[in-house]
């Protein structure tokens, strides 16, 4: 059986790594899981006209304060401290048919890209 980490049930991301954010789901070693996840625009890219719209980071960071959202963290029973995990992904899919990531260089972007998945 698979188990899903969906949108709906992580209600909000966390953006930075830290050993206080709260686990969103528990599963055993060797379960496989599906995870969804925004895009590193937190959806707000839809169109070209979007992409425009936030080329400059000062309008993104407006209309959404963070980038990255992080999915998770997946709790793996019987894990320590210090365990090396083994992950294997099998699949990317969008949920919506695109994806967007941007890399900041300074105060600016440096790229965005908007790519459609066919």
């Amino acid at each position: 059986m698979t188990k899903k980490l969906t949108l709906q049930q992580q209600k909000y991301f966390y953006y930075a790594l830290s050993a206080t954010n709260e686990p969103k789901i528990t599963i055993k070693p060797g379960e496989t899981i599906t995870v969804e996840t925004e895009d590193a625009m937190n959806g707000l890219i839809r169109t070209e006209e979007d992409c425009l719209k936030y080329k400059d980071i000062d309008v993104y960071l407006v209309d959404s304060p963070h980038y990255n959202p992080l999915s998770g963290p997946i709790y793996v029973k019987g894990a320590e401290r210090g365990d090396t995990l083994v992950v294997d992904i099998l699949d990317i899919k969008p949920l919506r048919g695109q994806g967007v990531i941007g890399t900041i260089l300074g105060e600016r972007w440096r790229h965005m890209g908007m790519r459609g998945m066919e």
